[in-house]
């Protein structure tokens, strides 16, 4: 096959000087053309393909070609022969060239002459860059004008089995007919050009209606979206009280109450914003600016206010460290926010955060220091001793006495003499029933 550049469409009329000669004596020409339509196959665009057409003189006299011209379409030319006489018994080769510019072009070969029986003849041309109707390529057993819509495949064939292969394998018309069971016009998600996740259900297949039923039924993989029970806004929110699913992949829980689903900043769980019209924590009021600052610590619910019925509660408040969660912060490290962190609280007052033993009012005394070499563990600024008294014995008989130390009160954590009683001796009054022991302070 010969690629050449398209060339114009040309008429050439042909006329004899003075007319053709006198015939007379030799008798009338007799027109005959060859064949009488010329087709073009499997011809590739932009491509050239050559034809012949012969013009033959089957009388007695000479047959002169007058008007030989192409009509109907660029795509195809005719050249002509300087010699256009055609003698009789004789036969003429016209060349029809055709470069194919779609997929079918159709013209007219007309042929002019001086045969009084027929002064005009008509050769239909056609180019195609498909299959010859009439030639089996593939040896399937079928042409295509016996039906075969793929002359390059063997498996493609009127009557062949129809696979799940986005081919139209039987030349029905139709592609993969077999594998939609349910009629719904989709096919199974096993075939190759298949979307219906559902072949069993013709309710179910892509631009279905999704509905509230815990199936896929538009096909798109997710469950419930678009309902009251799916989250589409992926806040983790969902409009009905109970949620079966969410566009984002992890929510930690899923929970109802989402008053628009389209926006993943409304939802029952976020702030109020001052004065922009929407409600955004889905409380049913829309903050206008009317909003009251209900306790009165100049905050309001939508400037972040997570508790407007208590006063000493805002984004203001400072929270303490409470490093050994006794209840009371360490007023050297804190933050201020409405919630509290984890590990805070709101007293200040801990005046050692390294011991749960040590925090205001604690009653309990203790021998050893809290941690830090001091002994005051109810934080009221001092050491308080827990034993004080100092032992004493009166009396003829020495019966009368108080326990306590015996070589004066020692210092929080020291150790001394308690007594416990005493005796007559020697005309004095000896203490008795004692015992080392280690002083405890708070």
């Amino acid at each position: 096959m010969i690629r050449m550049p398209s060339f114009p469409v040309f008429a050439l009329l042909l006329a004899a000087c003075g007319g053709p000669a006198d015939t007379a004596d030799q008798g009338d020409p007799d027109i005959a053309v060859s064949p009488d339509a010329l087709v073009f196959f499997g011809v590739a665009l932009g491509y050239t393909e050559y034809g012949v057409v012969e013009v033959s003189n089957e009388g007695a006299g000479t047959l002169h070609l007058e008007a030989i011209r192409v009509t109907g379409s660029s795509s195809f030319d005719v050249t002509v022969p300087d010699d256009t006489e055609v003698q009789p018994r004789t036969l003429q080769d016209l060349v029809v060239r055709y470069v194919a510019a779609s997929d079918e072009d159709v013209a007219t070969l007309q042929i002019e002459s001086d045969d009084p029986d027929t002064p005009l003849v008509e050769v239909a041309l056609t180019g195609s860059t498909g299959p010859d109707p009439y030639v089996d390529a593939d040896g399937d057993g079928f042409t295509p004008s016996e039906g075969d819509c793929d002359e390059t495949d063997a498996a493609v064939h009127p009557g062949a089995s129809e696979a799940c292969n986005g081919v139209d394998d039987d030349c029905d018309g139709e592609v993969d007919e077999d594998y939609d069971r349910d009629g719904d016009g989709y096919l199974i998600v096993t075939c190759l050009d298949g979307d219906d996740c559902n072949d069993g259900n013709a309710a179910i297949h892509p631009g279905a209606t999704e509905l509230e039923n815990g199936v896929d039924d538009d096909c798109d993989g997710a469950i419930d979206d678009g309902t009251g029970v799916y989250d589409d806004d992926g806040d983790c929110w969902c409009e009905n009280p109970t949620c079966t699913g969410s566009i984002r992949v992890g929510c930690p829980s899923l929970a109802g109450g989402d008053c628009d689903d389209t926006d993943p900043d409304v939802n029952p769980g976020e702030s109020d914003v001052c004065d922009d019209g929407i409600d955004n924590d889905c409380d049913s009021v829309v903050d206008d600016g009317s909003e009251p600052d209900a306790d009165g610590d100049g905050w309001r619910v939508c400037e972040g206010d997570c508790d407007d019925g208590d006063p000493t509660i805002s984004p203001d408040t400072p929270w303490y460290l409470d490093r050994d969660d006794d209840s009371f912060g360490w007023s050297f490290t804190s933050v201020r926010q409405c919630m509290p962190p984890e590990g805070y609280v709101l007293d200040a007052t801990d005046c050692y955060d390294r011991s749960s033993e040590a925090y205001p009012g604690a009653t309990d005394y203790y021998s050893t220091d809290r941690g830090d070499a001091s002994y005051d563990y109810d934080c009221d600024g001092a050491e308080t001793p827990e034993y004080t008294a100092t032992f004493s014995c009166t009396g003829t008989s020495c019966g009368t006495h108080t326990d306590g130390w015996t070589t004066g009160t020692p210092a929080c954590g020291e150790s001394g003499t308690w007594a416990t009683s005493c005796y007559r001796s020697g005309g004095s009054c000896v203490a008795s029933g004692t015992s080392t022991r280690t002083q405890s302070c708070r």
